[in-house]
């Protein structure tokens, strides 16, 4: 069978995998092993405004060094506005460090159920599959960590091209990456502002996935990824 889109694209943070337990917790953890007690609850609201007041800039810092150093002055802010930042005295580096270092590891990341089967259909059905991502240079460490590089042609991330989402130029290179036109590309994620509206911006067809979801989905959403084959199977040959 000959299919209209021959590839896809996926988002990569909560559309394959999601942090577990929540950053918050994984602070809080963290930050207790070196004495200073803050509240998850706390840390996870101030971490989610300081993350979006500066996801942005994480595109000008592609160095790994610079890297580092971005993720460290969102950790000291998000610590500073949670009112503990202090109490750290000068064992702020040495937190920093491990939990610098902690997501990287697989036991903070987790794979939702659905993408391994729904990965194993594509790949039987000859659908090329990659990851384009607002992420910085550690994503292809994580993917490997969980074992699922192999399933991917390759990975371009938003600190490799110097632009993050919406911007087309995540997807432009990542379609130069493929050799393929736009109108052969389906881009699958779970913001919509960020993955469908950038993507659809680009020329792509987007889904937006969205497993939150209770009532009939509208078109052009998934409530799961596993609704992924059977969306490109009635699509095939149009």
């Amino acid at each position: 069978m000959s299919f209209r889109y021959e590839a896809v694209l996926f988002d990569a943070g909560n559309t394959l995998l999601r942090v577990e337990p929540s950053v918050g917790e994984i602070y809080s953890d963290t930050a207790r092993r070196h004495g200073v007690n803050a509240r998850a609850e706390d840390i996870e609201r101030h971490f989610r405004v300081v993350f979006a007041e500066r996801d942005g800039d994480l595109v000008n810092y592609t160095s790994e060094a610079a890297e580092r150093e971005w993720w460290r002055n969102v950790v000291h802010t998000v610590f500073d506005r949670a009112g503990c930042r202090a109490d750290f005295g000068s064992r702020f580096e040495e937190f920093f460090g491990e939990l610098h270092n902690l997501f990287l590891d697989s036991s903070v990341w987790r794979v939702f159920e659905d993408v391994r089967p729904v990965l194993e259909q594509l790949n039987a059905m000859g659908i090329r599959r990659a990851i384009a991502s607002n992420w910085d240079s550690r994503l292809p460490q994580i993917l490997d960590s969980l074992g699922l590089s192999e399933s991917f042609e390759f990975v371009i991330t938003s600190s490799a091209v110097g632009r993050s989402k919406p911007h087309p130029l995540l997807f432009e290179r990542a379609l130069e990456r493929l050799g393929l036109t736009p109108e052969r590309v389906v881009y699958v994620g779970d913001s919509y502002d960020h993955d469908v509206v950038g993507a659809r911006g680009a020329g792509l067809a987007a889904l937006h996935l969205d497993r939150h979801s209770n009532g009939t989905p509208q078109a052009g959403t998934l409530r799961s990824l596993a609704e992924l084959p059977d969306w490109l199977v009635t699509r095939a040959g149009r």
